[in-house]
């Protein structure tokens, strides 16, 4: 069932046991919309959206943990201010929507707590491919455990965010970071990151070592300014050591708004062909020559 521009459903849409379908859940406080009606759908696949979750009572009646057919779920609250009750209540509330190991995609808009429950910061969801994580505008670190599948990651308006931890990333093939003024830093190491884009994040210096990557899009970094650029130290599948150049697979670079960066990658030197490269606002970037290619720093 598709009720995408519906702002409340039918009630006691609990009662429809057998459904496979149910795209969007916006929870009420009124009778026969609260999120107790979706304990006993067990046979949800595909997606499911929940809506204003600041009106949900007792969010773990839900049992999202036993909705092993879901691919994907969306977590939303609404965007209004909330006092500080509210934002223990969020957390408490979040805890509680822990979904099935299962789970490829999950996505989590507005949420108002300052931390992450344990079911995200010990890496639960060993299946999880896309991780997307929008206005969570009171978490101050990014902590998502060890996802061993996880290809990409989407981080949007996270405006308090300032640190996230240095783990492993094995799988990660592409990384959108953009409006986090705080963060800091980033993992160092992302081996088989392909595309990067970062914007609007004001405290950001120094890019991850990605020996694989191919697209970057930086946009509107007042302070990045090292691309942390060389030769990269890594394990292959076997666990042995291998080193290698980095950045010599980028295809294409755009980049805006980037003041201090005082030179482009030497991959994009002259004398290299089949590399597309865009820059605006960027006044103390230059194109290195293809005598500097040779030198670089070890990661």
């Amino acid at each position: 069932m598709f009720w995408f521009k519906c702002r409340t459903l039918p009630p006691r849409m609990g009662n429809l046991t057998s459904l496979q379908n149910l795209h969007a859940f916006p929870v009420s406080g009124t009778s026969g919309h609260g999120i107790e009606e979706l304990k006993d759908m067990t046979n949800l696949t595909g997606t499911l959206h929940i809506l204003n979750l600041e009106n949900a009572v007792n969010a773990a009646e839900a049992k999202l943990n036993e909705k092993e057919s879901l691919q994907k779920l969306v977590l939303e609250w609404s965007d209004k201010d909330f006092n500080q009750d509210d934002d223990v209540s969020a957390e408490r509330g979040l805890k509680d929507l822990q979904p099935h190991s299962n789970l490829k995609e999950l996505a989590l808009d507005h949420f108002k707590g300052s931390n992450f429950p344990s079911w995200m910061t010990d890496g639960l969801l060993q299946n999880l491919v896309t991780l997307t994580l929008s206005h969570c505008t009171k978490c101050t670190t990014l902590s998502v455990g060890q996802l061993s599948c996880l290809r990409q990651l989407h981080i949007k308006g996270m405006q308090e965010l300032e640190e996230w931890p240095d783990v492993q990333c094995p799988s990660l093939g592409r990384l959108h970071i953009s409006n986090c003024p705080k963060l800091r830093e980033v993992p160092k190491l992302m081996p088989n990151l392909r595309v990067l884009k970062i914007k609007k994040c004001d405290s950001l210096k120094a890019l991850p070592v990605a020996p694989s990557l191919m697209f970057l899009i930086l946009n509107d970094n007042l302070v990045l300014e090292y691309w942390q650029e060389g030769i990269c130290s890594s394990e292959d599948d076997q666990g042995n050591q291998e080193t290698g150049p980095t950045l010599i697979d980028l295809l294409e670079l755009k980049m805006e708004k980037c003041p201090n960066i005082k030179e482009l990658p030497r991959v994009l030197s002259s004398e290299t062909g089949n590399k597309w490269v865009w820059t605006h606002n960027c006044p103390s970037a230059v194109r290195p020559t293809s005598s500097a290619s040779s030198s670089g720093n070890v990661f």
